[in-house]
Formats: structure tokens, sequence, C-alpha cells
């Protein structure tokens, strides 16, 4: 929720410390003709707030979802980075007898995959 504060005499040293402790603006008495802008500018501001915590919640989300079945998958499955080289591996390929865990060797994924057609 936005937080405007008005005030006849509030210093600029009062000020930051109001936006510091979440304040979303604040505007002088002497200056009321700047409310409206003031108040559509924190609305607009409360509202990319709300999105990006959604947006935010809804990666979280997804990054679970990824975890749970890059985990329980059936197969042996593996993350590598640009260069090939595996550096997630998913349960079954830190059981699979043919493959020590990541941490203990860089082996690159053209020795595990089918070349692209």
């Amino acid at each position: 929720m936005p937080v405007i504060i008005i005030s006849n005499s509030l210093g600029e040293k009062q000020a930051v410390e109001c936006l510091h402790l979440g304040a979303t603006d604040y505007l002088l008495k002497q200056r009321l003709e700047r409310i409206r802008p003031v108040i559509r500018r924190a609305l607009r501001e409360a509202e990319g707030q709300r999105e990006r915590r959604h947006v935010e919640a809804e990666l979280r989300a997804s990054e679970l979802r990824f975890a749970d079945l890059f985990e329980s998958a059936p197969d042996a499955t593996v993350i590598t980075n640009k260069q090939g080289i595996i550096n997630t591996e998913g349960a079954r390929s830190r059981h699979a007898e043919s493959c020590v865990p990541s941490s203990a060797c860089s082996i690159s994924t053209t020795v595990l995959a089918m070349p692209h057609r």
C-alpha cells in the first residue's frame, strides 16, 4: 500500500528517513497542486511491486516443479554448460555405474549424447 507523507514542515533529513522506512513519497502542504501526479506515480509503483512479487513467486514455483521433475526422472539426466561440461546431474545419473559425481569429473556431453541431426 503506498504511503505518501504530507507535511507542513518536514525537513529533508526527516523526509529521507520516511522514504527509507517505506514511505512512497512526501509532499509539502505548500505544494499540494502536485498531489495527483504523486498519487498516480505511487499507484504505478505499487502495481509494479505487486506484479514483480507475482512473477517472482511464479518463477520460484516453476523452479521447484523443474527440480522435482529433474530429480524424479526415470532416466539419467544432466544439465551442461555452454562448453558441454556437466554441471548438474539428476538422481539417476549420480547412481549410474558408468559415471562418477560431476564434482569429481568433467565429462563432455559428446560422450553421452547423440549428435544433432
